[in-house]
């Protein structure tokens, strides 16, 4: 014999009473998150700057620049961002510095800063 002739198979609830519960479905996958998008610059009237570039004082400023230099360095402001990354009051490494920087991608073959120094001792500088 063969175990197939012996036992056969019911769909059918044979005990009797209730039929159980249904299982619980398998839960779906969470979808991948989506990527952020670019930072988009501030608004505004953008001034073009040349590096290296320093400004001292008070003022809400916008500035666009090809290139940062090596670094970027900043104090005493109440905001500096970058293709609409905050870098306030940090030195930081730029795009012609040899190990690398953490600076946001061009936009529009830009870096756009946006500069706001409540003080006539507040600085900003992008150095080669």
């Amino acid at each position: 014999y063969t175990p197939s002739s012996v036992f056969t198979v019911h769909s059918e609830n044979i005990l009797g009473g209730e039929p159980g519960p249904e299982p619980e479905p398998e839960p779906e996958p969470e979808p991948e998150p989506e990527p952020e998008p670019e930072p988009e610059p501030e608004p505004g009237e953008y001034q073009d700057i040349s590096v290296p570039f320093t400004y001292d004082g008070a003022g809400d400023l916008y500035w666009r620049t090809t290139t940062l230099g090596q670094y970027i360095n900043s104090w005493n402001l109440q905001t500096l961002t970058i293709n609409g990354v905050d870098f306030t009051n940090q030195w930081a490494p730029a795009d012609q510095w040899p190990w690398g920087n953490n600076l946001p991608a061009k936009q529009n073959g830009y870096y756009y800063i946006h500069y706001v120094g409540n003080y006539r001792w507040s600085h900003f500088e992008a150095k080669t």
